[in-house]
């Protein structure tokens, strides 16, 4: 049996800017499995965003 993907363009809420594959959070389990969570905006809006909750 085969699985269809489908492709959606992801966009950064803030910008618009579009997401590639390569925005995402990876996270190794300890019994060596990843898990992976994509980004909800673009690397230039995340640092923005960080920075501003670091000089609250």
């Amino acid at each position: 049996m085969f699985e269809v993907l489908v492709l959606v363009e992801r966009k950064c809420e803030c910008c618009g800017a579009a997401l590639s594959d390569d925005d995402v959070m990876k996270i190794i389990l300890e019994d060596g499995s990843c898990e992976v969570f994509p980004f909800s905006k673009c690397p230039e809006c995340f640092k923005k965003e960080l920075s501003k909750k670091a000089h609250r």
